[in-house]
């Protein structure tokens, strides 16, 4: 994880990089584990300082097979560090591994240390590198532990580093490994370097292939004579396994990899970079439906123009990867625009073709149809059950390709027509369209409706809308949503309708969604309110075992509920219940409430009646709120129906504590009023007050601050210039995604800057004040300049 002052050396423009390492000395050791984040001026200057200790942890951060740091990896490699090669050994790439022994110094005594190590290593991936090193005793060590699995190309090279080291290939403990290598011991040191040169070269890699191919050793040639390997090829083709790692290597041409297609069109696909060549090809009789998904994948996947993906074949697969990556590319939309239109008919006709279709997305839509029109839908098939929320592949992927590309009047005049599975697939699946809904409601095809209703990107306001449909299985869908209001939660719960339905009972997946609860692991699926209004006394019953109703009021409120609905015997049964591991000593009711609730009186209803309506008015809950002396107050845990802008409206005539308002913020309140009140900072900003004099005197909350800069009430130049303490307000780039960090770090650049920037000694005296320094980024930075001098 970065560190503090790693994220000041991140957001460093140009220094005296060489004087910064030298001057911040040991302290670059906390932050080594950010190296490879840092600029690369600063990485070859940690690099160059030769501090064994920093650069055993430079080594330690950069990860051991990630393109992206291969460079830095090959930097540490090069400098033939003993560290870096403790490291290379057990973790690099063999590639990495021979770069650090190859530079390895005989005369530094850590080298000495670790050539001691080694000497006791018996697995041959560690010690087989070590045939580029300076050290004979290495290299006769890696002959003896994984000399059966060494090539050709590896004895030779370590017999060559054995004579430029000064040793002979007259040496008996060679002989063996001098005959296995092909050459003798007479061999002279020019003759045995044109072996070696033509062992690693394409020749040895064409021989390596044959025998038993091997991703490292393959990755050691940084060239290849592509010419000689399509010749062998043809000669005799290459095994699956070579073929892979031929077509995966970057630099392998077009022709190469159609050769390779040829023979193994599946692997050549799966690893090889896309081009029009390959996309071209046709597709083999065996794994035909493979190839052309996986090539289609890999096309749309890397940006391949839109031409070429629209002459691509076969059409479905192509049009299956635009969908999967979510691409609508501009040419289609036009090419669909004007061949389809909103022509019913021609988009009948084109979803018949699409399945057995081998030509391209163009052929598909410019070419006329033959044969009969169908007279319905295509490969009608009902709703999939929304519940399941199935993605969609195959055929179905790609006609939804094609919708995508449509404009919004083609969906419309389309929706009368489309059989229910494929409204599913755009209305659930699709590119979100506004006019969808109007059409939805106004439909008598509840498919519609039920589709939208999976979507999980939907707005409050369209949630809201859907609900008056008064369908179960919409309700079920929506009840699932996280942005919908407490108050649509209780409706459908209580099954009351929007119109003149009669009660909207509850859909069986729901209610049995809702029942299986039974605690323990998993989250609850419930909240304070749910059971109060809950128009199914099983489910009433069952909800407050696990997520009591608290307050007196809602208590009261629950009961009469109950009673109205279901009568007396339903509030005996309530009352009756003894167990539920949420439960007031054994019951689902305070023992004040059971008391009140007992016995025959035949009013008893009608004063629990009005007791409620004046409890549940907004006066009877300011008035509670008053009494509230802090964040904890029993009242603020109290299951009301709280009239929240009642609550905002007698705050700003007059205020109630921040705390108290923050208290308020659970479960339930609707994100306006916990937007402005949660935190004292955020009352405060609903206040009006600036974040300088806000962030003065409240610290850094990572959650917090992240949440009000994504929502545009905080900057990140307001965290930097006043957010304490500065160590707490630089970790917070740690926990955002890449491209938030840059943006957090284009604001950190001018007030490092303006400050450090080009001055080793502020350097050093922030490093040393930031873990403890109380004030701001900004605040620190400066003083260490002025200090400084």
């Amino acid at each position: 994880m970065a560190t503090p002052l790693g994220w000041l050396l991140r957001a460093a423009g140009q220094q005296p990089w060489q004087r910064l390492v030298s001057a911040l000395g040991d302290r670059l050791d906390e932050v080594a584990q950010s190296a490879p984040e840092f600029p690369i001026e600063l990485f070859d200057a940690m690099v160059a300082s030769g501090r064994p200790r920093l650069t055993e942890a430079m080594a330690r951060a950069v990860d051991t097979t990630d393109d992206r740091h291969a460079t830095l990896r090959q930097r540490l490699a090069a400098t033939g560090n003993a560290q870096v090669a403790s490291r290379a050994i057990y973790f690099w790439g063999l590639p990495d591994q021979r770069t650090v022994f190859a530079a390895a110094r005989p005369d530094d005594p850590a080298w000495a240390d670790l050539a001691a190590t080694i000497l006791t290593l018996t697995k041959p991936e560690w010690v087989r590198a070590t045939v580029v090193s300076p050290f004979p005793d290495l290299i006769t060590h890696a002959f003896a532990v994984a000399g059966k699995e060494l090539t050709r190309a590896e004895l030779l090279r370590g017999l060559l580093s054995i004579v430029d080291a000064g040793g002979s290939l007259d040496d008996p403990a060679l002989l063996a490994v001098v005959e296995r290598a092909g050459t003798s011991p007479g061999t002279d040191r020019a003759s045995l370097a044109q072996l070696v040169s033509e062992a690693e070269g394409t020749a040895g890699a064409i021989e390596e292939l044959r025998e038993e191919a091997n991703a490292g050793q393959l990755a050691l040639r940084s060239q290849l004579d592509w010419d000689r390997i399509l010749a062998a090829h043809g000669r005799e083709p290459f095994g699956e396994t070579a073929t892979t790692l031929l077509a995966g290597r970057p630099d392998c041409p077009e022709d190469v990899q159609l050769a390779l297609y040829a023979t193994h069109p599946l692997a050549v696909v799966t690893v090889a970079r896309p081009g029009v060549v390959l996309l071209a090809a046709p597709l083999p009789a065996r794994d035909a439906p493979a190839v052309a998904k996986r090539r289609a994948d890999a096309a749309v996947k890397a940006g391949l123009p839109a031409d070429v993906l629209l002459q691509a074949t076969p059409a479905a697969a192509v049009l299956e990867a635009l969908h999967r990556h979510r691409v609508v590319l501009d040419e289609l939309r036009a090419l669909v625009a004007d061949r389809l239109g909103a022509d019913v008919h021609r988009w009948r006709a084109l979803r018949a073709r699409v399945k057995s279709h081998r030509g391209s997305i163009m052929d598909l839509l410019t070419g006329e149809p033959s044969g009969r029109p169908p007279t319905g839908w295509p490969d009608a098939k009902p709703m999939p059950d929304v519940s399941e929320r199935k993605t969609v592949n195959g055929i179905r992927a790609a006609f939804l390709a094609l919708l995508d590309a449509a404009p919004t009047d083609t969906h419309l005049a389309l929706l009368d027509h489309l059989d229910d599975h494929t409204i599913y697939d755009l209305l659930c699946r699709g590119r979100w369209r506004d006019e969808w809904l109007d059409a939805a409601l106004a439909s008598p095809n509840p498919a519609l409706c039920r589709s939208l209703s999976t979507r999980r990107d939907l707005d409050p306001a369209a949630i809201d809308r859907l609900a008056t449909r008064d369908d179960p299985v919409v309700n079920n869908q929506l009840f699932r949503a996280t942005t919908y209001s407490w108050h649509l939660r209780e409706r459908i719960l209580s099954q009351r309708p929007f119109g003149d339905t009669g009660p909207v009972p509850l859909d069986p997946a729901l209610r049995g969604h809702l029942l299986a609860y039974k605690g323990g692991s998993g989250t609850s699926p419930y909240y304070a309110r749910d059971a109060i209004d809950c128009a199914d006394l099983d489910l009433q019953l069952h909800i407050p075992r696990h997520r009591l109703v608290k307050g007196e009021i809602p208590q009261l409120r629950f009961v009469v509920n109950v009673w109205r609905r279901h009568g007396r015997a339903a509030v005996d049964k309530l009352l009756a219940v003894t167990n539920g591991p949420a439960t007031y000593r054994g019951r689902l009711l305070s023992p004040s409430v059971i008391k009140r609730v007992s016995g025959a009186d035949p009013d008893l209803l009608a004063r629990l009646e009005d007791e409620v309506t004046r409890g549940e008015t907004a006066a009877a809950q300011l008035a509670l709120l008053r009494g509230a002396t802090g964040p904890h107050s029993a009242v603020l845990q109290e299951s009301h129906d709280w009239d929240w802008a009642a609550i905002r409206d007698e705050h700003a005539a007059r205020p109630f504590p921040d705390d108290v308002l923050a208290g308020l913020c659970r479960p339930g309140c609707p994100p306006w009023f916990r937007s402005a009140f949660a935190t004292p900072l955020e009352a405060g900003l609903t206040r009006g007050e600036s974040p300088a004099e806000l962030l003065a005197t409240i610290p850094v909350e990572r959650e917090l601050m992240l949440r009000l800069i994504a929502s545009g009430r905080l900057s990140w130049s307001d965290v930097f210039a006043h957010g304490r303490p500065a160590a707490e307000a630089l970790t917070m780039l740690t926990f955002l995604k890449e491209e938030e960090q840059l943006e957090g770090l284009a604001a950190l650049r001018p007030v490092v800057e303006s400050t450090v920037a080009g001055q080793p000694e502020a350097w050093v005296l922030a490093a040393h004040m930031l873990p403890d320094f109380t004030g701001s980024v900004a605040e620190m930075l400066y003083t260490a300049r002025v200090a400084t001098g």
